[in-house]
């Protein structure tokens, strides 16, 4: 099987802040630059080792389905995780549904998956020990946020089409 590639490009505009260095292009995603952010591309998948464009190995755990997002592991033949919810403690409520589906080929982008969607939509969290929920919404900026990727699967939507979350 051929893997895809992944086309990476250096922005040299100066209003570019540096932490926009690079930029990733695949046929199905790219890096964005949001002000404020450090956007650091990892070039290995921290899981499966696949480097930016190549195609995750089978079972690794940050490979999605291209179906619908979650988890490629979290698929079975037939069967698919689906998010009912956010927890009273912060965490995602799933239970499962078959409908046969096929979960595609997914490529690592050198970031991890959700966090381009997030920065987008503006999305942050922090963790608050002992709290109810333990994750709450937070401005970006506000100390120790971090992706908020509970709210991703519970509030955006997948496309299949364009294989990332959308509003």
């Amino acid at each position: 099987m051929a893997a895809l590639r992944a086309e990476v490009t250096t922005v040299a505009d100066s209003d570019t802040p540096a932490l926009g260095a690079v930029v990733v292009h695949t046929a199905h995603q790219s890096a964005r630059v949001v002000e404020g952010v450090t956007a650091t591309l990892t070039h290995e998948c921290p899981d499966c080792r696949a480097v930016i464009g190549d195609e995750h190995d089978d079972g690794c755990d940050v490979a999605r389905c291209m179906a619908y997002g979650t988890q490629r592991v979290q698929c079975s033949p037939g069967a698919r995780m689906v998010v009912r919810g956010i927890l009273p403690n912060g965490g995602v409520d799933v239970d499962w549904e078959t409908d046969g589906h096929d979960c595609g080929r997914d490529v690592w982008s050198g970031r991890w998956p959700g966090l381009a969607e997030c920065e987008e939509f503006d999305w942050w969290a922090v963790f608050v020990p002992y709290g109810n929920p333990s994750w709450r919404p937070v401005a970006a900026g506000t100390p120790g946020a971090v992706h908020d990727l509970n709210r991703l699967v519970v509030e955006a939507k997948w496309s299949p089409e364009l294989r990332r979350w959308v509003r």
